[in-house]
């Protein structure tokens, strides 16, 4: 067998609000549209973290958590020149969206206390703070969540609201997104040019 049995788990549910508007204007020559979105996403069949113990890596279950997702798009296509011969059409976009952890009961207690923090995104890297070099030893040093300095901090710690090391929370989701495309067209022959474009922290 590769995976444990589970003989029960029902379909995930999902709450979702959506709101759009479209405006065109100049013939609907310039075409602008913007969308508001929130989604609640809760039993989500997912592959649950086991112990090691059971003899297996993971389970197919729903999910404990609830996760919401919700944002921001905005769109803006224009046709700059529309001849016989000759057509030019700009494009842009851009993005915000973003994702949290809304609920996970007892997550001190699960295999996922050092993965999520409940409230914050789903995206958030844990970090312990880098504190430079020792001088004496030559080895880098981190600070613990008790204040001392340590050369070997522990990576399977977790966050120090259960009780680990790391206190920095690094969210790496993308703050804003996007792209901007513009095409020419001359008889048969078309050149389409499209930059994308995304402001966020990296590993």
């Amino acid at each position: 067998p590769l995976n444990p049995f589970n003989p029960e788990y029902p379909w995930a549910s999902n709450r979702k609000f959506n709101e759009q508007i479209d405006l065109g204007f100049f013939k609907d020559r310039l075409l602008l549209s913007l969308t508001l979105y929130q989604n609640r996403a809760a039993n989500q069949l997912v592959s649950y973290i086991q112990p090691i113990q059971t003899g297996f890596n993971a389970i197919t279950t729903n999910a404990p958590y609830v996760v919401k997702n919700s944002g921001l798009e905005f769109s803006i296509a224009s046709t700059n020149v529309n001849s016989k011969e000759f057509r030019w059409v700009t494009n842009l976009n851009m993005s915000r969206n973003n994702n949290k952890l809304a609920s996970f009961p007892n997550i001190a207690t699960t295999p996922y206390a050092s993965y999520y923090v409940v409230g914050k995104s789903l995206s958030a890297r844990q970090m312990i703070p880098f504190e430079g070099v020792n001088p004496q030893t030559g080895l880098f040093e981190f600070r613990k969540a008790d204040g001392t300095l340590t050369s070997s901090p522990s990576n399977m710690s977790g966050f120090n609201n259960v009780g680990g090391d790391r206190t920095v929370l690094l969210d790496i989701n993308p703050k804003l997104q996007g792209g901007l495309g513009n095409t020419f067209t001359y008889k048969n022959l078309s050149l389409h040019l499209f930059f994308q474009y995304s402001i966020q922290k990296g590993n």
